[in-house]
């Protein structure tokens, strides 16, 4: 039985994929923020476990007798310090990758973003140039993306790195985000 880690797993795309994971007969270990809501997931019998990427200490043994790695966690929005994005998404990865050695395989998932702003990407391969922008989402994924294929050079754990775009659906952060602000908008126009 394959076992799995799935990083992010309190997350819209995480969430889906535990379920996919755990209906397919895989073991599936979900990190959580220590907060975090989690019983659907514990539920239908994802094994959670209470961390943090920015605090080394509460991933100790995370990876222990996984397969897979999906990392999935990230700090997702475009607005925001620089600092936290960097905090979470690249020195979170750093982390998670030490407690990593023993895995077959790491599936990273980046963004879109890192391509930049403004291209056409029609004919686009993954071989494209990534491009920083200033912009804290995209630019944090870039460094994470080094920090993966790293690893893989200095401990030889196979990896894939996947750029979705905008992931939307019910509870999507980004669908969130434009029903919050259409809400606020219908509540100013009320009054």
């Amino acid at each position: 039985m394959l076992r799995v880690l799935v990083t992010g797993a309190g997350g819209f795309i995480g969430r889906h994929l535990c379920d996919k994971l755990i209906s397919e007969g895989c073991e599936v270990r979900g990190l959580f923020l220590p907060e975090e809501p989690a019983g659907a997931l514990e539920r239908i019998g994802v094994e959670v476990w209470r961390g943090d990427l920015t605090k080394p200490e509460t991933l100790k043994g995370i990876a222990e007798g996984v397969d897979i790695v999906f990392h999935l966690a990230a700090r997702v929005s475009y607005w925001g310090r620089k600092k936290l994005f960097f905090e979470v998404t690249v020195d979170g990865t750093r982390n998670l990758l030490q407690e990593c050695t023993r895995v077959k395989r790491l599936v990273y998932f980046s963004s879109i973003a890192a391509y930049g702003v403004g291209r056409h990407m029609k004919g686009f391969t993954e071989d494209e140039e990534l491009v920083k922008t200033g912009i804290p989402y995209g630019d944090s994924k870039i460094e994470a993306e080094k920090i993966v294929r790293e690893f893989h050079e200095r401990k030889g754990v196979e990896y894939t790195i996947l750029r979705p775009s905008n992931v939307t659906g019910p509870g999507s952060v980004w669908v969130r985000d434009v029903l919050d602000v259409l809400d606020a908008y219908s509540r100013r126009a009320v009054t």
